[in-house]
């Protein structure tokens, strides 16, 4: 399982000022054992993936890379308890840094989302709900006299004597 939360800031860069991003993390639960987490961030340089972890709960670092080639960007960053922040500096190859500030919150709280759903086609979800319900004994499926599967009513789980009623 993972949780969602939402990610903003900006962070300053050498000759470019101060750019904002913003995106969204997945991170892997129970969050007492699983300190990993993934997502994407947009900022003004595009689209990026970001994979990292937190160190604890009070600090984390990640990498973005946008892809085609280009090094990924490391982050590093403390929370700052009387802020409510997340502070740090973000380090580009070549010796290029930067300073970092942001917020991550839940995004909608108590979702936990089950992500082989969540990245399967429609068909494919269907077809994952539809063997689930066969396994647990609410359909069962046939084939016609042209080998086309039909689908039909499973045995009541309370009563397997009894059919479920269409």
């Amino acid at each position: 399982m993972k949780s969602l939360y939402s990610i903003c800031g900006v962070y300053s860069q050498a000759g470019h000022g101060v750019l904002p991003f913003g995106g969204f993390i997945l991170r892997n639960e129970p969050r007492e054992t699983e300190k990993t987490f993934e997502g994407k961030i947009a900022d003004f340089y595009g689209l990026a993936e970001i994979v990292g972890s937190f160190q604890n709960e009070e600090e984390l670092e990640f990498d973005k890379d946008y892809g085609g080639g280009r090094m990924p960007i490391n982050y590093r960053m403390k929370f700052d308890m009387e802020r409510k922040l997340w502070l740090g500096e973000c380090d580009i190859s070549g010796g290029i840094s930067g300073k970092v500030i942001c917020e991550i919150y839940p995004a909608i709280k108590f979702l936990h989302l089950d992500i082989e759903q969540v990245y399967t086609t429609p068909e494919e979800w269907a077809r994952n709900l539809l063997d689930t319900m066969v396994d647990e004994g609410y359909l069962t499926i046939e084939k016609d006299e042209n080998g086309r599967e039909i689908v039909l009513p499973g045995k009541d789980p309370n009563d397997v004597k009894k059919d479920i009623p269409f």
